[in-house]
C-alpha cells in the first residue's frame, strides 16, 4: 500500500466520523448555483480532508467540490459529501470520495459510506477492494435482469424499469458496480470529476468497462458515461443509441 493510499484512507475515515455527528440533526441546506446545494457539513469535511492531505503531501494540488482548485502535475480530487441532498434530508445513502490523479488517469480512489462503515478503494494496477476483500464486477449478461443506476434523462430508455434505479449518490453507486451489487451506471456531464473519478478506477480494477455513449474510452473531457460489468456494455451502447431521450 502506498503512503498516499494509507493517509487518504485514514483521512476519509476521520471525515466520515465528523459528518456523522451532523446527520439527522436538521442541517440547513444552502443553495449553490441553480440546482445544487451544500451544507456546513460539506465544508467541515472538506476542510478536514484538505488540511490532512496538504500537510502530508504539499507537492500535490487540490480539486475539491466546495473550493477553488489548486492545479499541479498530480492532484487530489475530493468530494467531501456526495449525496448531499440525501444527507441533508436524513436519507441514509451518502458517501465521501478521495482520488489522486495525474493529467490523464486516476492513480488511486477511495469511497466511504460512513453510516454502514463500508470502505472501498483501489490503486492503479493493484486491484480494488471492499473492507480488504478484492472486488469483482458481476457476471450478469441479460439486460432485462441487470440492475442499472441511471441519471434522470436516461431512465426511460431502458425496457425494464423495474431494474433501473437512481441512487442520488455516485460515490456509492460506482463502488457498488465494482463490487457486483449492480451491473451498470449511465450518467452525463452534470456530474463532476469528484463524483466519479475514484469509482472509475475501482470499476476498471474490478474488471469493468467505462466509455462514453459513442463507445470511446472515457477521458476527463467526456460528456457522458456508461460504466458496466463489461459483459453488458455493447448491449447498453446499442440500446442507448437506438432510443431517443424522453426527458
Amino acid at each position: 500500500m502506498s503512503k498516499e493510499l494509507k493517509v487518504a484512507k485514514e483521512t476519509i475515515l476521520e471525515a466520515g466520523k465528523l459528518i456523522l455527528k451532523d446527520f439527522n440533526s436538521n442541517i440547513k441546506q444552502q443553495k449553490k448555483g441553480n440546482d445544487d446545494i451544500f451544507t456546513i457539513s460539506d465544508k467541515k469535511s472538506e476542510n478536514l480532508i484538505i488540511k490532512r492531505l496538504t500537510k502530508k503531501f504539499p507537492q500535490y494540488g487540490i480539486i475539491s467540490e466546495e473550493s477553488k482548485p489548486i492545479i499541479k502535475e498530480i492532484n487530489w480530487v475530493i468530494d467531501p459529501i456526495d449525496g448531499t441532498f440525501n444527507f441533508s434530508r436524513g436519507i441514509p445513502f451518502f458517501g465521501i470520495n478521495i482520488a489522486l490523479i495525474n493529467k490523464k488517469e486516476p492513480l488511486l480512489g477511495i469511497s466511504y459510506d460512513p453510516l454502514h462503515k463500508e470502505l472501498f478503494w483501489g490503486e492503479k494496477n493493484k486491484n480494488a477492494f471492499y473492507n480488504n476483500k478484492i472486488m469483482e464486477v458481476s457476471k450478469v449478461n441479460n439486460l432485462n435482469l441487470a440492475i442499472i443506476d441511471s441519471s434522470t434523462e436516461f431512465i426511460n430508455q431502458f425496457p425494464n424499469s423495474k431494474t433501473v434505479r437512481r441512487f442520488g449518490c455516485t460515490a456509492l453507486g460506482l463502488p457498488y458496480l465494482a463490487r457486483g451489487n449492480i451491473d451498470a451506471k449511465v450518467f452525463n456531464s452534470s456530474h463532476y470529476i469528484w463524483d466519479w473519478v475514484a469509482g472509475f478506477l475501482m470499476i476498471e480494477e474490478a474488471g469493468g468497462k467505462i466509455t462514453d455513449l459513442e463507445g470511446n474510452k472515457w477521458s476527463f473531457n467526456s460528456k457522458n458515461f456508461i460504466a458496466s460489468n463489461g459483459i453488458l456494455h455493447s448491449k447498453l451502447l446499442n440500446l442507448l443509441r437506438s432510443k431517443p431521450k424522453t426527458i
